[in-house]
């Protein structure tokens, strides 16, 4: 017999899953699902189910970051860069703190290490081709550090998590406005490199706490995961509708019901609020993964999700939409229900 304690633990377990509201879109494609069947022409259990989209986990560490070169100087060169800002910045990265800094900081000290050195001026010809040669290579490198800031920090690993639920359905909740505009501000950085941005740790950290905050690009997947799933499979079972004149009377009738109850009403908007961020987004995505060197198979792999190709998981998803748009627009064409009737 379970015991007082018990179940007051499973009352509370019950009541935090039922207020999730991570998953709220799932029990909206459920319930059209479940209206549809009811019908006689639906047949979902004649109904071969595409594939569900597989969605490829952010990579480990090690298959994200890039490498960067390390450079040495001797101790007495080390303190001639004292006269000049090289030695107070190198100074900063070997203290302890600088030994364990993140990527996105990593990435602000390029940018300042290299602005320093090509501007110190220190009496020692030798020591001036040393730091030519290190900042030509760390202008080089840029690209990846940048690369790193973006894909190998623990903002990545929060804006792309799989455990984080879908894309919310609360209007207010789902616009992602801060998101869209620290990628815009990630992409005017990126394509400024070469001209060394000025940057500083707080607009650059303001940038990247939006993408971590979003959780945007792991919700994405998800939700488009779960669309793609429902669509393709309604799609199919509608598409098998054969539109004769007994089948386009009430039969037919009771499924434009269900049509604009469930998806003209609650999904459809839910979808078009998807879009209308994704549209934004994605392109800043794919824009910032351009520009590095020997950037590992499987973080391509990954990124290459959210690209325009059919078979990604937004291709799959943009397709999806239209077969089950078309689905539906042939039905009530056969049957001459009015567009202003759906």
């Amino acid at each position: 017999m379970l015991s007082f304690r018990s179940v007051l633990v499973f009352i509370a377990s019950f009541l935090m899953s039922s207020c999730d509201d991570r998953f709220r879109p799932i029990e909206h494609l459920e319930s059209y699902h479940e209206a549809l069947a009811r019908s006689k022409l639906i047949k979902f259990a004649s109904v071969q189910k595409e594939p569900t989209p597989h969605l490829i986990s952010l990579p480990n560490l090690r298959d994200r970051v890039l490498p960067l070169s390390q450079f040495d100087i001797g101790l007495l060169d080390f303190l001639s860069l004292q006269r000049c800002e090289v030695g107070v910045i190198a100074g900063e990265k070997n203290s302890i703190l600088g030994r364990v800094m993140p990527t996105s900081q990593r990435f602000v000290y390029e940018l300042k290490i290299i602005k320093a050195i090509e501007s110190c001026s220190v009496g020692n010809e030798s020591l001036i081709n040393e730091l030519n040669i290190i900042a030509k290579a760390k202008r080089t490198e840029l690209p990846n550090a940048f690369s790193n800031a973006l894909w190998a920090g623990e903002e990545a690993e929060a804006f792309f998590s799989l455990s984080n639920g879908m894309i919310p359905m609360s209007p207010e909740l789902s616009q992602y406005q801060e998101l869209i505009r620290a990628l815009e501000g990630l992409v005017i950085i990126k394509n400024d490199l070469q001209s060394l941005p000025n940057v500083t740790s707080k607009a650059f950290e303001a940038h990247m706490k939006a993408v971590l905050d979003s959780e945007y690009g792991g919700k994405l997947l998800v939700t488009l995961k779960e669309l793609v799933s429902s669509l393709e499979y309604i799609a199919k079972a509608v598409e098998s509708i054969h539109a004769n004149s007994s089948n386009c009377q009430a039969p037919v009738r009771y499924l434009k019901q269900q049509f604009t109850k469930y998806y003209v009403t609650i999904i459809q908007p839910y979808m078009a609020r998807i879009n209308r961020v994704a549209y934004q987004v994605l392109p800043y995505i794919n824009e910032l993964r351009e520009g590095a060197q020997g950037v590992p198979e499987q973080l391509t792999l990954f990124l290459a999700q959210f690209d325009e190709a059919e078979q990604s998981v937004w291709g799959r998803y943009k397709n999806a939409s239209i077969r089950h748009a078309r689905a539906w627009s042939g039905l009530f064409q056969q049957c001459g229900i009015r567009p202003a009737e759906i």
